[in-house]
């Protein structure tokens, strides 16, 4: 159960915090006299365009992996030897 709020904690933490980095969230506060408002603002339309903004941007990504890759083969390619190459005096030692 311990793991399980703290799992939501972090969410949680990450949600407010990207929120507020990409000014999803605003913040503002009124004083009167004897009270202060706090006041929480929203911008559902700048999320609706950020998430359809990331969603193009993965369509694209198989692409352009693509593009780096060269041919866009799916087989794995060997790994190369990161051993330094013997020289000829290293060979004729």
């Amino acid at each position: 159960m311990r793991k399980l709020a703290m799992t939501v904690l972090v969410l949680a933490c990450l949600v407010i915090g990207t929120g507020i980095y990409l000014k999803w969230f605003g913040f503002s506060s009124k004083e009167g006299e004897d009270k202060t408002n706090y006041s929480v603002t929203v911008d559902k339309e700048k999320i609706k365009a950020d998430v359809e903004q990331a969603k193009e941007k993965l369509k694209e990504l198989p692409g352009k992996l693509k593009e780096k890759t060269g041919s866009g083969a799916t087989a794995k390619e060997e790994p190369k030897d990161s051993r330094p190459a013997a020289t000829d005096e290293a060979e004729g030692q």
